[in-house]
This record gives C-alpha cells, structure tokens and sequence, in this order.
C-alpha cells in the first residue's frame, strides 16, 4: 500500500536539511524510495520528488521522466559546469507557482541507487531535476 502525501508548504519538513542515511538503513531507506517512486509515478504533474516533500528527512529523492525511473539515496553533487541556463521551475510543493532558474547545465553526481554506489554525469533537464531535488534536501526550494 502507497499511503504518501505530499505536505503542504508551510510543513516544517521542507525547511528542514535532510540527514545522510545509515548503511544499516539502508534497505528500509530503498523500500521507502520505492513507495516514492510509485508515489511519482501515479502523478502526471512531477518529475522529481524528496523525502521531505512526503513528511521524512532522509537524503533521498527520486526522479521519474522519459523512461527514466531512479532512486537516489545520499546524493552528493560532485563538479557542476559553470555554463547556465535559465528555464522556468515548477513544484509539487508550491502548486501554481512557476519561477525562472538559473541552473548548471551539467553536473556530476555519486549516489546509491538501491542496489550500488553510482558516479555519473547528468545533463540538461536531467541535471536540473537534480539540482532542484537537491535544494528540497538541503531545506530550500528556489520556485516558492
């Protein structure tokens, strides 16, 4: 059963830094980013979703577009371009609300994907997805 709700934007949670998940977690916190996941995918109004915008601080977030369905569980962003570009932002947490951001186009990411540890490169939406989920888990959320 998928129980998950999207908080709503004065939650404390979305203000809240995220905490690096335990390798003894770790299978609870894979279970979980697949609840999110489901969650995401039942949605037609999102790409990306983090721990905090359904109620947890833990350091995960997942993303769901054009076949691309990934887990990511204590994210670190490790090298962005200093290129940008600046495209309009929406969020499941502020509905209605569109802003334009200024975002790297690309950027290195290393993460556990629920089954191992993952370095790679992420360009484009993909890497603005990232980044934007990558806000939610340090508290902050650029469109609001």
């Amino acid at each position: 059963m998928n129980n998950l709700k999207l908080v709503g934007p004065d939650n404390k949670k979305l203000s809240t830094v995220c905490t690096k998940i335990a390798m003894e977690d770790m299978a609870k916190a894979v279970k979980f980013a697949k609840r999110m996941l489901s969650f995401l995918g039942n949605r037609i109004d999102g790409v990306g979703l983090s721990a905090n915008q359904v109620g947890r601080t833990d350091r995960t977030f997942v993303i769901s577009i054009m076949g691309l369905k990934e887990m990511f569980i204590n994210p670190i962003v490790t090298e962005l371009s200093k290129k940008k570009t600046k495209l309009k932002e929406g969020c499941l947490s502020y509905p209605g609300k569109v802003k334009a951001i200024k975002r790297p186009e690309n950027l290195i990411i290393t993460y556990f994907n629920g089954k191992k540890m993952i370095k790679t490169p992420a360009n484009g939406i993909i890497a603005r997805i990232i980044l934007h989920e990558m806000d939610h888990l340090e508290g902050t959320c650029k469109v609001k």
